[in-house]
């Protein structure tokens, strides 16, 4: 009996570490396609509700983040040219800022990616536009490993914790 009841605890003790292990994170390549100050509508500024994070991972996906506005002149093609069978696009909004900081890193962690930013850096070569803008970014993320699942996407920015997140399916 007392073998049976080591034998327990031990298995027990290592179920119990195995579910304590997780998958490291591994960093993805992504490719800036596009980023800018504003959205406009109709040359206003747009200020509508925007989505701060949309994922577009197939080619029928492909519409502007709000009813009534259009992409920026040439957004448009350029995601019809991405590869979808190995990448997504992800397109990420800020509200109201004097800068929208600067991708330091997109990693994958089990059904989770997170795109990272840092600090925008004024100094020589590098400027800020003087008011509140509303700065976006579209960017392809290369398809490493498997995914065909519901990823859940995270956008970071330094000082801040989380400023936006989406639930998406991603073939």
């Amino acid at each position: 009996m007392p073998k049976i009841l080591q034998l327990l605890t031990v298995l027990t003790l290592l179920l119990g570490l195995a579910s304590c292990v997780t998958e490291p994170s591994r960093e993805l390549s992504f490719e800036i396609l596009e980023e800018g100050i504003a959205f406009s509508f109709d040359g206003l500024s747009y200020e509508g509700q925007l989505p701060p994070v949309m994922v577009i991972a197939h080619p029928k996906e492909i519409s502007p983040p709000a009813a009534d506005l259009e992409f920026v002149a040439g957004i448009d093609t350029q995601l019809e040219e991405v590869d979808y069978n190995n990448q997504f696009v992800i397109l990420f909004v800020r509200d109201q800022r004097l800068d929208d900081g600067v991708i330091e890193k997109v990693f994958r962690k089990s059904d989770e990616v997170v795109i990272q930013l840092t600090e925008y850096e004024i100094g020589p070569g590098n400027y800020v536009v003087q008011g509140y803008t509303r700065p976006y970014k579209v960017i392809s993320v290369k398809k490493d490993g498997e995914w065909e699942r519901n990823i859940r996407f995270v956008l970071e920015r330094e000082g801040e914790g989380i400023i936006g997140e989406t639930i998406h399916y991603v073939p």
